[in-house]
């Protein structure tokens, strides 16, 4: 029987808990599959981790919003858009001030 990619990841962000870009990979896949919430935890996780991450801030808050939590993506797109902007990362903060924009309409 072969993996799924699930699978795979999970291997994977138990075998480098330290970096961030597995458990990324691993909420992404939730996300894909349907399973906000599993996203959202990992998501989660890794903002209180890997603060710095920029690229979690987008994902997490559109996940936040596809799950009916509008008050909490806004507060996830600020401390975002507040991230990427004290690490120069223009295109990161444009992103989510664009879907904090459209959040708060």
């Amino acid at each position: 029987m072969s993996e799924t990619r699930l699978e795979k990841l999970q291997q994977l962000a138990k075998q480098k808990p330290q970096e961030p870009f597995p458990r990324y990979g691993l909420a992404m896949e939730h996300k894909r599959l349907g399973d906000l919430e599993q996203a959202i935890t990992i998501f989660q996780q890794l903002v209180n981790g890997f603060p710095d991450y920029t690229a979690v801030y987008y994902h997490y808050g559109s996940s936040l919003i596809a799950a009916g939590r509008e008050e909490e993506a806004c507060t996830i797109l600020e401390k975002g858009i507040e991230t990427a902007s004290r690490h120069g990362n223009t295109h990161a903060r444009d992103e989510l001030q664009a879907l904090l924009a459209e959040v708060q309409e």
